[in-house]
């Protein structure tokens, strides 16, 4: 078995003429008209047809672990179409002779009828952030399997279509398929949207994926998985390993902060406590840059980081909170936001506290007890070290969303600003109300 690689099968003479039209009519292995692995090993769309080579006389597959995924292309509309079915120890022989039996079928669309609907598409419409957004054609880990793409040439194929909103433009959406969904994908709080609601139907996007507990596809900044006969031993934190950690901190509170005029009014409260407990302050709101290595050197050395977000918003709970797996004690503002995600004996919460003082009073005990500050820790004792905080690009949300999307049963989103802006129930100013003796 290969793995990894495509196979053009049709004979020398084939694969001269592909070349001979791949040097002549694009620019040499830059072309979106095909994909090039070897010499030998090409595919093609618009280079096929000025070539004048028949769809029955090329052929190819790529082997990706137990999936064989073919290529051909729609002789009508020249558009890729993913055909798959399950492969365990296909030779490559084996898997051209099947090949050239569909190869020999009138038309791609006949192949795509009877084999598309094994593998759901998942078309990322939008970059992320202003930058490509790419999933992993297969989420080894994932129960489910799915094809994901940014090729806007599968819209008509995808089952689901993911527009991450901040990037998304309003004025190039792909046209309406009557059973695909629109997925409507945000990490950010609904004053950090920046969707004008008004410019598209409210009911375009028929399915959400974001942070809140009531998506249809959840997708949280970390998570706590509960420790099990299959969680690797790597995995999980000893004792002497949570004493250790803790015998190296030295220093109360880590804020590291880089939005310095939040919805929240969370800088009001920090400059607040600072008059009654010193707050090691880094970030671009104090001209101190803090990198990666930096982060986890002063995690170290501090008790108690500030898990203040910018929003105060129904489940908005980011990878500032999900710093406590690096053990370290985080102070939210709202307990009852964070306690719909996490259990509330992990953290402090701001709003238990009548003044700013007492809850420098009561971190100030934490740290000349050992033994009270580390209940706050326990969570080791019950939980893996890493959860979703440590997937790269929300490969778990992803899997989630190939799970919905394999069930193919239908949704609707009466009204999504309703959904995101009223529901997300956003509170202004927040901490400005928090110290009830000011």
């Amino acid at each position: 078995m290969y793995h990894g690689m495509a196979y053009l099968m049709s004979g020398y003479s084939i694969v001269t003429r592909m070349l001979k039209i791949l040097k002549e009519k694009t620019p040499f292995f830059i072309s979106e008209n095909y994909r090039r692995f070897m010499e030998n090993v090409i595919f093609a769309g618009d280079v096929r047809v000025a070539a004048g080579i028949r769809i029955q006389d090329i052929g190819g597959y790529n082997c990706c672990g137990r999936q064989m995924r073919f290529w051909c292309d729609d002789l009508s509309k020249y558009v890729k179409v993913p055909i798959t079915f399950e492969n365990y120890n296909m030779s490559v022989e084996e898997g051209w002779n099947l090949m050239q039996k569909w190869i020999d079928t009138d038309t791609c669309e006949a192949i795509s009828s009877q084999y598309q609907s094994l593998l759901p598409v998942i078309l990322i419409w939008t970059k992320y952030y202003g930058n490509n957004f790419t999933v992993a054609q297969r989420l080894p880990s994932c129960p489910y399997q799915c094809i994901y793409t940014n090729d806007q040439n599968f819209r008509d194929h995808a089952n689901a279509v993911v527009f991450h909103i901040r990037d998304l433009n309003v004025q190039h959406l792909p046209e309406p398929q009557l059973d695909s969904y629109k997925v409507f994908f945000n990490m950010e709080s609904p004053p950090h949207t920046h969707l004008h609601f008004n410019e598209l139907p409210s009911d375009y996007f028929n399915l959400s994926m974001t942070y809140r507990v009531d998506s249809d596809v959840y997708c949280p900044y970390g998570s706590m998985n509960s420790i099990t006969i299959k969680t690797k031993e790597n995995n999980v934190f000893t004792d002497e390993e949570v004493d250790s950690l803790i015998s190296k901190k030295r220093l109360p509170i880590l804020y590291l902060v880089s939005n310095c005029k939040s919805r929240s009014g969370r800088e009001w409260y920090a400059e607040k406590l600072k008059n009654f407990i010193n707050i090691t302050q880094l970030g671009k709101c104090n001209n101190k840059s803090c990198d990666q290595n930096c982060e986890h050197e002063q995690i170290e050395q501090h008790y108690f980081y500030l898990a203040f977000e910018n929003s105060i918003c129904n489940d908005y709970v980011t990878e500032k909170f999900w710093r406590l797996k690096k053990l370290i004690i985080p102070i939210v503002l709202n307990r009852k936001i964070a306690e719909n995600v996490v259990p509330g004996q992990y953290f402090i919460a701001v709003d238990d506290f009548k003044s700013v003082e007492s809850l420098a009073e009561h971190l100030n005990f934490l740290m000349e007890n050992p033994s009270k500050y580390k209940k706050y820790l326990s969570w080791y004792k019950n939980y893996e070290k890493h959860g979703e905080e440590s997937d790269g690009q929300y490969e778990s949300c992803f899997c989630r969303l190939c799970e919905r999307v394999s069930t193919k049963l239908p949704n609707r989103i009466q009204n999504i600003e309703e959904w995101w802006e009223k529901k997300g129930e956003c509170k202004i100013d927040y901490a400005k109300n928090l110290d009830k003796t000011s």
